[in-house]
């Protein structure tokens, strides 16, 4: 009997630890449109020097029109942000959080997208195609982006 209790348990065991394992999982939520006043020259020197997460980065859209610093941010709401560091579009500044992102069980960063007026839209930001939604993104190297400092 103790043998069936104990292969029970052991059959058990990874359906009890994956569910656990699920309800400590972020879900993430929704924040206020906030502008920071975003160290571009740090975050390159954190980049270069520091320890940074793998998905930590500048990253462009294609036509250059957009640059964006995804952030570890560990915050109830998120794990990470996504902050602008150039737009072509007058209404989105340097600074602005844009982006709020946890990262999924695929390895996806899911989360919002803030548009000019605060409203969120759902987004994925998926790292083996490196696009944005359907938009496709390039990681800026470091070297790129502080030449695009000094200029």
């Amino acid at each position: 009997m103790k043998n069936i209790v104990l292969i029970f348990g052991l059959l058990l065991s990874p359906v009890l630890m994956s569910s656990s394992f699920a309800s400590h999982r972020k879900t993430v939520k929704s924040i206020q449109k906030t502008n920071l006043n975003f160290d571009v020259a740090g975050f390159t020197h954190y980049l270069n020097n520091g320890n940074p997460q793998k998905l930590e980065g500048v990253y462009s859209t294609k036509d250059k029109r957009y640059v964006i610093a995804i952030v570890k941010n560990s915050e109830k709401e998120h794990d990470y942000i996504g902050v602008i560091l150039n737009s072509a579009n007058k209404n989105i500044k340097t600074g602005d959080v844009r982006f709020n992102f946890v990262m999924d069980s695929e390895k996806n960063l899911v989360g919002n997208y803030y548009d000019n007026n605060g409203n969120s839209v759902e987004v994925v930001f998926n790292m083996e195609d490196m696009e944005l939604g359907h938009i496709p993104m390039q990681k800026v190297g470091i070297t790129q982006l502080q030449i695009n400092l000094l200029s």
